[in-house]
């Protein structure tokens, strides 16, 4: 099954725009030109590996119908996504590639200027700021800005209700 599924994910790789690798939120591999993804491979929860692939509504019925190695979407919309059962017996592997064709945006996503070639289109998390020396200034951030006053919670002698 990993065959096939690095067969299917190489092959997406290939095409027109796309990049291929791990999404790491989500801990599975995908492909996606830039931010828009047209495969997904997942595990299903009964053990099976499932390559997930966007299509047209119209689409989606006509390759559940025609192959008994397509199912509904799993864990997205059912819609717009079919589920390639990667472990049947079944499984054809020109006609999963049909699909994977199929499921490439139709439209050519432009590229982000921000991000270099070969790294994945979506943000990584941001680090946590760094933590202040010394524990703090004493001073507190809000939407107006910091604050005017002491590390004892009395106002500052310059803040703007000092007597003039």
């Amino acid at each position: 099954m990993a065959a096939r599924r690095d067969a299917l994910l190489a092959h997406a790789a290939g095409l027109r725009g796309a990049w291929a690798g791990d999404k790491p939120e989500w801990d599975i591999p995908v492909a996606s030109v830039g931010t828009r993804l047209f495969l997904l491979l997942i595990p299903h929860t009964d053990g099976r590996l499932l390559a997930n692939v966007k299509l047209d509504p119209e689409d989606v019925v006509a390759v559940r119908e025609a192959y008994s190695w397509v199912e509904p979407g799993f864990h997205q919309s059912k819609r717009h996504w079919a589920s390639i059962d990667l472990t049947s017996p079944d499984y054809c592997s020109d006609d999963a590639a049909d699909m994977v064709e199929d499921s490439l945006p139709a439209r050519p996503v432009p590229p982000d200027p921000t991000r270099a070639r070969g790294r994945p289109p979506w943000p990584t998390p941001p680090a946590p700021p760094p933590a202040p020396p010394g524990g703090g200034d004493g001073l507190t951030t809000s939407r107006r800005g910091p604050s005017t006053r002491t590390e004892t919670g009395s106002p500052s002698p310059t803040a703007s209700n000092a007597p003039s």
